[in-house]
């Protein structure tokens, strides 16, 4: 889901992909950085989304990055 799309749009989507990124545009462990989550994955969740979420673990962290993104994601969206 772009910036500009409606609800409405997001609920014809087929997957997301969540990528993270710092405020000066490095990336960062999904859920770690600038992009508002909450907020997009309350968006998708009140269109009816029910699809796959792909994560990047961004950063240099390795598998434990891979393990906090997987982490957040699966927190912040049962928050959402």
């Amino acid at each position: 889901m772009a910036a500009d799309e409606s609800p409405i749009q997001a609920h014809e989507t087929a997957t997301v992909h969540a990528s993270d990124r710092s405020a000066d545009l490095e990336h960062q462990v999904t859920g770690e950085g600038v992009v508002p989550f909450p907020k997009v994955f309350g968006v998708l969740k009140s269109a009816g989304y029910d699809g796959w979420i792909s994560m990047e673990s961004g950063g240099t962290t390795g598998k434990q990055g891979i393990i906090q993104a997987m982490e957040s994601v699966k927190r912040i969206w049962a928050e959402a």
